[in-house]
């Protein structure tokens, strides 16, 4: 919405005049993913991640008055005791993105907890008008925000990217000490926001399986101290819980001190089964979805002779080229597999490697197999391999993991909904049992 001037106030409301303070958009957007939901859960879907950013934006002293559709505005004026307008307001836009994402790392796309649904946001700072309604309700009722900040706002947000937060050059400004930025290309562009430094005294984020999650990094440091394969499995019956705590353990290896190099694969219900171990082949190489043929070709051969030997290497490449390929054969699929064990063991000799599977109960026997003879595969190398499944595992596989010197199991139970589990559990995950 444009800024009106003073006579464009709406009858009856107080109109409190310019001031300085920063302006949040959030737009959140639906893909393909939701096609075939109902239109009563779409709009429940909204209204969560709405009150969820609302809740965010309050923590950090702004208020959200409204919100239209998919879309939602936060102001954040002058407070007393507590830092600038601008920096709250860029915290509460990274907080909004980080409460329904992960990030591998400042620089990387997040990965969002529900999958089609995407945060865009930006913030502005200026001189705002503002009015509120009712007059007489304490302090002044819910403002209604106009001015040059919701303008530029706007403009800042068409073009963000998903999981981005875009700010102007005076937000820039004023948060200069606490907040890294990335210059956009074009005039009036703004700023992409990287990371922010914690306020003083500002409590960390919150996550009630931290144990779990102490658990997992332990073994992890275990696995790098002895230089000796790790496998740690997560049975489950929640989707949600087992996804969420995998995607959880990522961020923290991704903000520790010591970075390790993650890949992650999720088996299909449905379709190709080896498009898991091929991504994560991709990744490790540094592959996109729209890399070109010859490109991907040149990384997938330095990726091998880097950790592979002339020999190795020569016999390691076309079959890790096939499992590239947009169509394998059927046939072929034992050899492929024992390709990519052996490079990603060759890898871990390298350097510390963490895999981490979702749904692996959905693979086949050759799968498993590879999975576990992964570790068998490696004894000297610093790799850990964590496995998210659901409880019927061990039904199909009850040896799993039986052979293996360190291997660790953490069976999730229920724990207390926050509103972001209850709306994955009434709309995407019914039946809390699925797998």
């Amino acid at each position: 919405a444009r800024g009106p001037g003073a006579d464009a106030v709406p009858g009856g409301h107080r109109a409190d005049g310019c001031r300085a303070a920063s302006v949040l958009m959030v737009r959140f957007c639906l893909g393909p993913e939701f096609d075939d939901l109902a239109a009563g859960d779409i709009d429940r879907v909204l209204d969560t991640v709405c009150e969820l950013a609302r809740e965010e934006i309050r923590k950090a002293g702004g208020c959200a008055p409204s919100s239209i559709g998919s879309s939602l505005i936060g102001l954040f004026e002058e407070e007393a005791g507590r830092e600038d307008h601008a920096q709250r307001a860029v915290r509460a836009a990274l907080a909004v993105r980080d409460s329904l994402s992960v990030s591998a790392s400042p620089l990387a796309p997040p990965t969002m907890v529900i999958k089609g649904l995407s945060v865009h946001a930006a913030v502005a700072t200026g001189t705002a008008f503002v009015c509120r309604w009712p007059p007489a309700a304490p302090g002044g009722g819910e403002p209604w925000i106009g001015g040059e900040p919701v303008d530029v706002c706007e403009a800042l947000l068409c073009p963000a990217p998903p999981g981005e937060v875009h700010i102007c050059d005076e937000t820039r400004r004023r948060t200069r000490e606490t907040v890294t930025c990335g210059r956009l290309s074009g005039p009036g562009a703004g700023w992409r926001v990287h990371t922010v430094r914690p306020a003083a005294g500002e409590p960390g984020r919150r996550f009630e399986r931290e144990p779990d999650l102490d658990l997992m990094t332990g073994f992890l440091g275990r696995a790098r101290q002895l230089s000796t394969p790790h496998l740690i499995t997560v049975l489950g019956p929640s989707v949600m819980d087992r996804s969420r705590l995998l995607m959880e353990f990522h961020r923290r290896l991704a903000q520790a001190p010591d970075p390790v190099r993650v890949l992650n694969g999720s088996v299909a219900e449905a379709g190709d089964a080896l498009s898991a171990p091929a991504g994560m082949l991709a990744a490790y190489c540094g592959l996109a979805r729209d890399t070109d043929s010859r490109t991907a070709e040149r990384c997938l051969a330095h990726a091998v002779r880097t950790v592979a030997d002339a020999a190795d290497a020569a016999e390691l490449l076309p079959p890790l080229r096939s499992l590239l390929a947009p169509v394998r054969s059927g046939g072929e699929r034992r050899l492929l597999l024992a390709a990519w064990r052996r490079f990603m063991a060759l890898a871990a000799l390298r350097a510390p490697l963490v895999l981490v599977w979702d749904a692996l109960h959905r693979a086949d026997d050759a799968l498993l197999d590879t999975v576990e003879q992964l570790c068998a595969d490696c004894p000297d190398a610093p790799l850990l391999v964590v496995v998210g499944a659901h409880n019927d595992l061990l039904t199909g596989r009850p040896g799993w993991a039986a052979g293996l010197q360190h291997a660790m199991t953490l069976r999730l139970t229920p724990l207390t909904e926050d509103t972001l589990d209850h709306l994955l559990r009434s709309v995407f995950l019914p039946d809390t049992d699925a797998a």
